[in-house]
């Protein structure tokens, strides 16, 4: 192949990646407007709630540390009353397990209050679709593909779930984490190990950005090949008087 078709095709690469990405960015503003939607107060109150019982989880996560530092230096004083060496290390023990049972709860509950917002979000953009689709002319429906077409609308409406769940319970609560971390850590033991620990966290995010992006091409073959079964299997029983 010569140096002019390589370098036409990663031209042709390289736009194809813009564009796919202007498209993720736009997906991305639109599901943003179902997460905070100008005419329901309910769904923004459940956001808020949401979020502030995700504070508080990872406020009583990253104390978890700290009583086991307790506990732990507690055991190493010599006491001189065995009564007080157990009520000192019965209460961090107690405050360690109320921590982690805070944090569990408060997670809990964040999920069965964000759980309506997710429905929600997933009902409406599912009445678009279909809308959307009623709306189309009649060359699109002559030519359509049923079995595909309903397979990618199941597939989009599952994930709109976890897309919405992964910017507001992971996206979101990991750099609010790592932000917590490395300011103790700064404060406990100096920027050096705060630089340790982003340094070795953007090199995590890095890789796992990399090895998503290698991995999406397949995916999307698997998809497709995916849609292609579903279109021969319903149309085979659409028409099955001819496939007899």
């Amino acid at each position: 192949m010569s140096t002019t078709a390589v370098t036409a095709t990663k031209a042709s690469e390289n736009r194809s990646n813009a564009d796919q990405n202007r498209l993720d960015w736009k997906i991305f503003k639109e599901l943003t407007t179902y997460i905070w939607p100008k005419d329901d107060r309910g769904v923004k109150i459940r956001v808020v709630t949401a979020l502030g019982l995700l504070i508080m989880g990872k406020i009583l996560n990253v104390q978890v540390p700290f009583f086991f530092k307790e506990i732990i230096d507690n055991l190493n004083v010599d006491f001189s009353a065995e009564a007080t060496v157990l009520g000192v290390v019965g209460a961090v023990i107690l405050g360690y397990g109320l921590a982690r049972a805070g944090s569990t709860i408060f997670g809990e509950l964040r999920n069965a209050v964000f759980a309506a917002v997710a429905q929600k979000a997933i009902r409406r953009v599912s009445a678009n679709v279909f809308e959307h689709l009623h709306r189309l002319d009649m060359s699109f429906h002559l030519t359509k593909q049923t079995g595909g077409l309903s397979r990618a609308i199941d597939r989009g409406t599952k994930g709109i779930s976890f897309l919405l769940s992964s910017m507001v319970f992971h996206l979101l609560p990991t750099a609010l984490e790592i932000t917590m971390v490395c300011s103790i850590l700064t404060y406990q033991f100096g920027p050096s190990f705060a630089a340790v620990t982003a340094t070795t966290m953007a090199a995590y995010a890095w890789f796992t950005v990399q090895t998503t992006a290698w991995r999406t091409k397949f995916r999307k073959q698997a998809n497709a090949a995916d849609n292609q079964a579903a279109t021969v299997a319903v149309e085979s029983l659409l028409n099955f008087e001819s496939v007899k």
